[in-house]
């Protein structure tokens, strides 16, 4: 019995991804002049990711809040990587200046954010649609598969910020 006991605590713990992850400012947009904030929320199964836009690249004004909310599935944790699969519930955005919204409502910049009626602070669903040129939102109820590296309080995901410099997105754990 105290040899089970000792091999259990000796053996390298699964990682995990429940808790709450964010991303420093990062740089996006023409030039890098905008910046985003990644958070990352997963508890059980439910996931809640935000990215938060900001007018400036160090992350000063909030202007446009994005949400993807979804559901995990077929999770295997082995060493330093997580795999699974995102059922997405939704994607939202939320205008959080005015200039942005009298923006998107002129039409330029609404037909990509699929809706031509947007109100200050007020969430609207853009699953399936696009507001960063070349990229679209997924649809409701869409599977996406999950690659990440845990390694201690560093999750890494191999996916590139919409807009941004190319490179991994790459959060802390929040205390």
């Amino acid at each position: 019995m105290i040899a089970l006991l000792l091999a259990a605590l000796a053996a390298p713990s699964s990682p995990s991804l429940d808790g709450r992850w964010v991303s420093p400012c990062l740089a996006m947009g023409q030039g890098g002049r905008h910046g985003t904030i990644v958070a990352l929320t997963v508890s059980g199964k439910a996931v809640e990711m935000t990215g938060q836009t900001y007018a400036h690249a160090d992350c000063d004004a909030p202007t446009i809040e994005t949400r993807l909310t979804g559901a995990l599935g077929d999770v295997t944790a082995h060493e330093h990587a997580v795999t699974a699969v995102l059922t997405v519930n939704d994607v939202t955005m939320k205008p959080e200046l005015a200039d942005v919204v009298a923006i998107w409502n002129q039409g330029r910049a609404a037909k990509h954010c699929a809706s031509r009626d947007w109100r200050l602070d007020e969430r609207q669903s853009v699953a399936g649609g696009g507001c960063v040129p070349g990229h679209r939102f997924p649809e409701r109820g869409a599977a996406i598969p999950v690659h990440a590296t845990v390694d201690g309080d560093r999750l890494t995901l191999p996916y590139p910020l919409p807009g941004g410099d190319g490179a991994p997105i790459v959060l802390t754990r929040a205390q």
